[in-house]
């Protein structure tokens, strides 16, 4: 009997017998349960920030894993260990959606602190919006904000990392697919616009020229001649553009040049989420586009 009532018959009782389903809540108990939960909680808290702070703040690998383990541990999560070099690189995921058309082609690039779940998520919506049509996701894998942002600095200092390698080929591969008369169209949210941009600039002008690239918030404002199409998407409630790249953002925003199109804010500082409705809304016509070049397939 002290098992059905957790070990407190003071407060949880069942008069009738009617709770005995694993629900948790009976009587007066309801409110010491919500107590109970979040006295745990609090209790789990250091360790969750301990975990959070080598998650995304500790970017020496060994040093983060230990601190990592230690957060999860004491965060009453057990002992799981989960080193950062065994985790896997920044690739090609496999496609999503079932129609393919002979002469286009679709790749998305992700920004930071996405998880590989949340990017296939993202892209099968993306391809149902589409009705079904392939979608050749390619996924910048994050290893914490700190270390994230390292890597944008670097790949803005010109070195060209796994990331920019990946996408380029990927790239090369399905122009090469949609010959010369088709048109690969390539969308980049955050980070996954200046690794666009990056991976760009390693095509041919006349590769170059069969690529249309959309990019949401990017980290870097794409202005390349050669392209087919060109659109930079900033909100103006999205402060990480004009942080990342400062210079052409005020150009552009002044009239002064660039391809950068700004977006109506709908809630400042937090538009420069994938899913904001400045970026949704700008997405939609990207998509129209789209259709129109695949109008043989649909």
């Amino acid at each position: 009997m002290y098992c059905y009532v957790l070990n407190s018959p003071l407060f949880h009782y069942d008069l009738y017998g009617l709770m005995g389903n694993g629900q948790r809540q009976y009587g007066h108990g309801s409110f010491y349960n919500y107590a109970s939960r979040a006295m745990d909680y609090l209790c789990s808290l250091p360790g969750r920030c301990v975990e959070m702070m080598g998650d995304h703040f500790i970017p020496i690998p060994f040093v983060r894993d230990v601190i990592s383990t230690a957060g999860r541990f004491c965060a009453g999560k057990g002992f799981s260990w989960d080193p950062v070099h065994s985790r896997p690189g920044s690739r090609e995921l496999a496609a999503v959606g079932e129609r393919r058309s002979p002469n286009a082609s679709r790749v998305e690039s992700n920004g930071i602190l996405v998880s590989e779940a949340e990017f296939v998520t993202r892209c099968t919506k993306l391809s149902n919006d589409l009705g079904g049509y392939e979608i050749i996701p390619y996924y910048n894998t994050s290893m914490g904000l700190v270390t994230d942002l390292l890597t944008v600095l670097v790949q803005k200092l010109g070195v060209s990392t796994t990331a920019i390698e990946g996408l380029t080929n990927t790239l090369k591969r399905e122009i090469a697919r949609v010959g010369p008369d088709g048109q690969v169209f390539a969308n980049g949210h955050s980070h996954g616009g200046l690794i666009l941009a990056k991976a760009t600039d390693n095509l041919t002008p006349q590769e170059q020229g069969i690529v249309s690239i959309t990019t949401l918030g990017s980290a870097h404002q794409i202005n390349n001649p050669n392209l087919k199409s060109c659109d930079n998407i900033i909100s103006f409630g999205d402060l990480i553009p004009f942080l990342s790249d400062p210079i052409p953002c005020l150009l552009s925003a002044c009239g002064l040049g660039g391809n950068t199109t700004f977006a109506k804010p709908c809630y400042p500082l937090l538009d420069h989420a994938y899913n904001s409705n400045p970026y949704q809304k700008a997405l939609s016509e990207h998509n129209e586009s789209f259709k129109k070049q695949c109008k043989g397939s649909y």
